[in-house]
């Protein structure tokens, strides 16, 4: 037998007085003694997770995973608009470099509609594609494609877009140099986690379309030369998965349940009858023949054989709840989806101001945080460093000033599309308030309206120019903000002169 604990009384301050303690005896085996969540009985008995890290749930659930996100993308209206709105307001128009040499950046916006190896994009049009797999899948790759001078390109350099099944996950093994293949990916094996190559199908092992290239032929393809654009949600992750994972499920189950919906208001509006014998009992009705076929129309009148008549069915309705319901499966499945209720349903009648204010202001942060730390590291700032080592390669003279030292054009800003205000009036008013105030610069508001700082300094340089020629030469009164008593234009009107001495 144990020996008893002493243990001073609860609420004696002076420690005089103890009594024995019994230690507790352990209870039933589903009675939680320590964390709920750590239990195993009761309402989690069937709540039993693998433990296993994100990249083994990748390995043997990827395939299916993105096999259900592009279904649901091309086939669910909810999950298509969703996937819409994350792509237009991630990539929107597309994003721009900042660069201050117009000489340079004009070389850019003309390389930008060649980028496209399969010229169906410009660059743009690619970095939207990126977006949207990167919603749907998780992940895409980019492969850098050098051109020879006779290929006509502004600059000899070109992008392949590769979906994510074109990498397989499940290719695991040593490559011929002894390094280690993880996932598709290829490790140093001397220096951890530091990738060396990526292994490609020659074409995507998804598409049954014949074609020269057999899909079934892995191609190893250097890291310098490809970008593997994803978000990883978890440390050591390797592979990307469909940041709707969540919503898979629910989407998929809602949308059963709303076909079985439309089905019963189908049936419903069928106006369907049953045809029996009043004077016979139901075992005889089943017995005799039918009568004969009649044909209702809207606004019909039809007599019945002698002796039968007509009882309409009546199919279950939705019930009032319908719409309640919808709605919280709705507002569950937008949760999972990452994209407010209004982007996905089109429904706006249960938003005010304030309301959807706050909704778009923490989504306009998750979509910021995706722009720079994803779209712009990873995608944008690899695209530009080919670029201008590709027009170097090539003599180009726009990159003459840089030649002896590159780096000094490399690190260049990258401008986000811009962000339609919710009221534009407040909004404006708040903007000029802080910038009156020093709360912040003139060049912060272009950049959130998307525009390049510089040459929107230089637009308004030359838009102010220009009036000043136009008032100089009297198509436009003078300025009133020059001063009273400023004599009229040479050759001005009658307007002009009255513009001029009527500032108070």
């Amino acid at each position: 037998m144990s020996k008893p604990i002493l243990r001073v009384a609860a609420g004696d301050a002076s420690g005089r007085t103890a009594r024995p303690v019994t230690p507790a005896t352990p209870g039933p085996s589903n009675r939680s003694n320590g964390l709920d969540a750590a239990q195993y009985g009761g309402r989690l008995t069937s709540f039993v997770p693998a433990a296993q890290h994100i990249n083994a749930l990748i390995s043997s659930s990827g395939r299916t995973v993105t096999t259900r996100a592009r279904y649901l993308r091309r086939n669910n209206g909810y999950v298509k608009a969703a996937a819409e709105a994350w792509k237009g307001d991630v990539i929107g128009t597309g994003f721009t470099p900042t660069v201050g040499d117009e000489a340079l950046k004009a070389l850019y916006n003309r390389w930008t509609w060649q980028a496209d190896a399969e010229g169906v994009l410009d660059f743009e049009g690619m970095q939207r594609r990126a977006g949207d797999e990167g919603f749907v899948v998780g992940e895409c790759f980019i492969r850098r494609r050098p051109r020879f001078p006779q290929d006509s390109l502004e600059v000899p350099v070109q992008l392949q877009f590769l979906p994510s099944e074109q990498c397989p996950a499940q290719h695991n093994g040593t490559a011929p140099g002894g390094n280690p293949i993880v996932q598709g990916i290829e490790y140093d094996r001397t220096v951890r986690d530091r990738r060396v190559a990526y292994w490609f199908h020659r074409g995507n092992p998804t598409d049954p379309t014949p074609g020269d290239l057999d899909p079934t032929t892995l191609v190893r393809v250097p890291a310098r030369d490809v970008i593997h654009v994803f978000d990883p949600s978890e440390a050591g992750q390797r592979r990307g998965v469909c940041q709707f994972a969540a919503g898979i499920v629910p989407a998929w189950l809602l949308d059963v349940y709303e076909d079985a919906e439309l089905d019963r208001k189908k049936v419903a509006a069928l106006h369907a009858f049953f045809f029996f014998r009043p004077d016979l009992p139901d075992a005889e009705n089943e017995s005799i023949a039918p009568p004969p076929p009649i044909t209702l129309r809207p606004g019909s009148t039809v007599t019945l054989p002698p002796g039968w008549d007509a009882r309409p069915s009546t199919p279950a309705d939705v019930g009032g709840a319908f719409e309640a319901f919808m709605f919280r499966a709705l507002l569950r499945l937008c949760a999972a989806l990452g994209v407010p209720y209004p982007l996905v349903t089109g429904d706006f009648s249960k938003v005010n101001f304030s309301s959807i204010r706050a909704q778009f202001i923490a989504y306009r942060r998750r979509v910021e945080a995706f722009q720079h730390a994803v779209i712009v590291f990873q995608l944008c700032r690899t695209v530009w460093r080919w670029f201008v080592e590709a027009a170097a390669l090539a003599g180009r003279p726009e990159l003459a000033p840089y030649r002896t030292e590159l780096s000094a054009i490399l690190d260049v800003p990258w401008q986000p599309p811009r962000w339609e205000w919710v009221d534009p009036l407040k909004d404006v008013k708040a903007e000029k308030e802080a910038v009156d105030g020093l709360h912040k610069p003139l060049s912060a508001v272009w950049e959130g309206l998307g525009e390049d700082p510089a040459a929107n300094k230089a637009r308004i340089e030359a838009d102010l120019a220009w009036v000043k020629s136009l008032r100089d030469k009297g198509y436009l009164p003078p300025d009133k903000a020059a001063g009273a008593g400023a004599p009229p234009p040479a050759g001005g009107n009658q307007d002009g002169a009255e513009g001029g001495a009527a500032t108070e």
